[in-house]
């Protein structure tokens, strides 16, 4: 026979089946340990602290031009193919024509931009999921827009780093501006 619950013995509480894991938490847990990697990579550290030139800077802003562009096209061309995408994928997250400004204003000419062996491998990998399965292309939608929350004060550390009294070639550091949350 079952105890009955009285004022003595609090009835137990029913289970209560944990909330199921949204998209962003999953791609959140997935990428927390390459999340981690960027940060403490030594040329994102030695950038900060203005150690590395502003000539690699801008160079990893080509290198950056390059997967976003191809990632533009890819999540582009799948919209007709994903629901997934279509649920997600918004214009504010194309910023490869800000990018490209930003590498002009600092006389860069973006269409001379070669890719380095890495950037290949991450052009692979896009075309490659572009190619069958076009929503796993945001898990690096995903990791690129999510760092543009802390790029608004990576754009303010490289200004002070760098000793700029203005934010050429930073722009793209900060797409959203006052909408950021949103």
């Amino acid at each position: 026979m079952q105890p009955t619950a009285s004022a003595a013995t609090p009835a137990r509480p029913a289970e209560v089946p944990a909330p199921a894991a949204t998209l962003p938490d999953i791609l959140k847990e997935r990428t927390m340990d390459l999340h981690m990697s960027a940060e403490r990579h030594a040329f994102h550290r030695a950038m900060f602290k203005g150690e590395a030139s502003w000539q690699a800077y801008l160079e990893q802003t080509a290198q950056t031009l390059l997967v976003q562009d191809a990632l533009e096209r890819a999540l582009r061309a799948g919209l007709g193919r994903s629901a997934a995408l279509v649920a997600v994928v918004r214009e504010h997250h194309f910023r490869a024509g800000m990018i490209r400004e930003d590498l002009k204003a600092c006389g860069l000419d973006p269409t001379s931009i070669a890719p380095l062996h890495a950037t290949r491998a991450m052009l692979s990998t896009i075309e490659r999921d572009a190619g069958g399965d076009p929503a796993a292309l945001l898990g690096a939608m995903y990791v690129l827009e999510g760092s543009t929350n802390g790029a608004k004060f990576i754009k303010t550390a490289l200004q002070r780093a760098y000793a700029k009294s203005d934010d050429t070639g930073l722009k793209w550091l900060d797409p959203h501006g006052e909408q950021l949350r949103e």
